[in-house]
């Protein structure tokens, strides 16, 4: 097999110009594989389909990204981009999704998942209506394929027979049973409840945009081949209250009944740059189960990593390639200094809700865009700072 990496600039005549383009050289397939470094495109790109289908046009490899710098320009070609991203739970709970790729001569999520083989080689997931997914051979169930858009449970929408997935939508998936212990480059399909999945098609880029209404919630989720400055996002979008909500839940879940859902909603404001653990939450009930989510770092988002967003006003939720983490400008990642702390309010005896203060001198006796947080899914037994 032979790599060939052809760059098409403004001044070689297509039909279409691009600022880079990948096409086969003859009978042999072309790619640019990367691996841990970042592919910048000033403009378009197009790819072209290689002979052997099963040969992706760029691969993005060990934190790898695909950053474009002109939100006007779009992309086009029959070839398709490759992008590892694993998900964390075993087939019993959510991931939050939103695709880093689209295509619109597709429709379903099921063109757009494989499940990787070899190094460059990955074949179609499968979706099925078994309750259960399984990692060998990749099969995802389609019952658990939801969407959000409103302000109650009732509003979760099942999207797993009728999902065209749309940049910047985000939706629910479940991950799968089983292990698979296919070595690619040193790191495993799937250890255990951690499956790499091989999202394929045309890279995301540009401005993305959809409405939004006061006190509407939104699953969304970065649509980009690339890491997502959520802090940046989270400050642009003046139309929601600036916070972001992560789904977590308890790693060993073994049922799909509601009742026996243990998690809850980490919250993440941009300004104090303050993350805050969810609290574990039974079902649709008012019990504490007396756990609390990871910690962890979200304001450098890696792609497809979906998460919820509330309505401030009505308008528009929008992402555009000035988030996309490598193109941010220099002068933007200066880093304001926020006192703040942290309270650990032990409940019952039996749960710990975390809440923290910080201290900014734009803050007002109001909610503050970006600023103060919502409780998502508040129940009587828990706590939270009462704004007036």
């Amino acid at each position: 097999m032979k790599a060939v990496l052809l760059f098409a600039l403004n001044f070689v005549v297509f039909p279409v110009f691009a600022q880079l383009y990948v096409k086969p050289s003859g009978n042999h397939s072309s790619f640019i594989y990367a691996r841990d470094r970042t592919i910048f495109v000033t403009d378009e790109t197009q790819l072209a389909q290689n002979l052997d289908a099963e040969i992706a046009s760029i691969y993005l490899r060990k934190g790898a990204q695909f950053i474009q710098g002109a939100d006007g320009a779009s992309n086009s070609g029959s070839g398709v981009l490759s992008k590892y991203q694993k998900g964390t739970t075993n087939a019993y709970d959510y991931d939050y999704w939103a695709l880093p790729v689209s295509n619109p001569a597709y429709s379903r999520p099921e063109q757009f998942i494989f499940a990787p083989k070899e190094r460059l080689r990955s074949t179609i997931a499968l979706f099925t209506n078994d309750l259960n997914g399984n990692s060998t051979p990749l099969s995802i169930s389609k019952r658990w394929i939801y969407t959000f858009t409103g302000n109650s449970y009732s509003n979760w929408r099942f999207a797993g027979d009728e999902f065209k997935p749309k940049p910047g939508v985000g939706f629910t998936m479940k991950g799968v049973n089983g292990k698979d212990f296919n070595d690619i480059e040193g790191e495993l399909v799937n250890a255990g409840n951690a499956q790499t999945y091989d999202f394929r098609g045309m890279p995301n880029n540009g401005r993305i945009a959809f409405p939004i209404v006061k006190d509407q919630i939104i699953l969304t989720g970065n649509p980009y081949p690339s890491t997502l400055d959520l802090k940046e996002f989270l400050t642009a979008n003046k139309s929601i209250t600036g916070i972001a909500y992560f789904w977590d839940s308890r790693k060993d879940g073994n049922s799909h009944n509601l009742d026996d859902y243990v998690g809850g909603y980490a919250a993440y404001s941009p300004v104090a740059d303050m993350f805050v653990p969810a609290i574990f939450k039974k079902g649709l009930t008012e019990n504490l189960s007396g756990e609390t989510g990871k910690i962890w770092d979200p304001k450098i988002l890696e792609p497809g990593r979906g998460f919820m967003v509330i309505g401030n006003l009505d308008g528009e939720v929008f992402f555009s390639n000035d988030f996309r983490k490598e193109f941010v400008k220099n002068s933007r990642n200066a880093t304001e200094i926020i006192q703040s702390f942290k309270l650990n309010f032990e409940i019952d005896s039996n749960s710990v809700r975390q809440l923290g203060l910080a201290f900014h001198g734009n803050s007002s006796l109001n909610e503050d865009s970006g600023m103060d947080a919502r409780m998502m899914d508040p129940k009587p037994g828990d706590l939270s700072w009462d704004i007036q």
